[in-house]
């Protein structure tokens, strides 16, 4: 993806730069805007969640068209913000097929060792003919994704093993603003 190419390039520059400076370990923040989050979004969310209705029986939800609206910098208990979006909510098996504005957390999370960029519906509001409002943000399990990344830079020395992790997310009005630590060992086999 191509984000994905762009970050690598900066915190190969911001290692390259440590390496001229003597240091082994700085930060690296980069912002991403809504347009670019959701082209993001588009490649990464899932289409759709099966909602089990009994022991027996479940049926298939379709996520489409999610698009950013908004950011919330305000909202949540543990001040990350929400993300406010749009979709289109199918449900075939029902003949349904809703415009809801879900809002989505996004945090950083360690597990066995690894850090995890966690995306999670915090609320997705539908009403239901009879039933009301229902949220069915509980339903749908927290996406995760790896964030370690381990490369080798050639250098004149040898290979530059860099080694970075997201460490936190800030939310503001207008940019999420993504801060990954960025370790430089010594050159290796030079």
């Amino acid at each position: 993806m191509k984000s994905r190419k762009l970050v690598r390039i900066w915190i190969a520059i911001s290692a390259l730069w440590l390496l001229g400076a003597g240091a082994a370990r700085a930060d690296v923040a980069f912002e991403v805007d809504k347009e670019t989050l959701n082209r993001i979004l588009a490649e990464v969310s899932i289409d759709q969640v099966a909602v089990p209705v009994s022991p027996q029986r479940t049926i298939t939800v379709r996520l489409e068209e999610l698009l950013v609206t908004g950011l919330d910098p305000a909202a949540s208990e543990g001040g990350q913000g929400h993300i406010l979006t749009s979709m289109t909510l199918r449900v075939p098996d029902l003949g349904l097929s809703l415009r809801v504005k879900p809002r989505i957390s996004l945090d950083v999370v360690e597990q066995d060792g690894d850090t995890l960029l966690e995306l999670r519906f915090e609320e997705l509001p539908l009403n239901v003919p009879f039933a009301g409002a229902i949220n069915l943000a509980p339903l749908i399990p927290p996406l995760r994704y790896p964030t370690d990344n381990v490369w080798l830079l050639a250098g004149a020395r040898g290979d530059v093993p860099i080694t970075s992790r997201l460490a936190k997310i800030q939310m503001g009005r207008e940019a999420l603003r993504f801060v990954f630590e960025v370790d430089v060992q010594p050159p290796v086999g030079g």
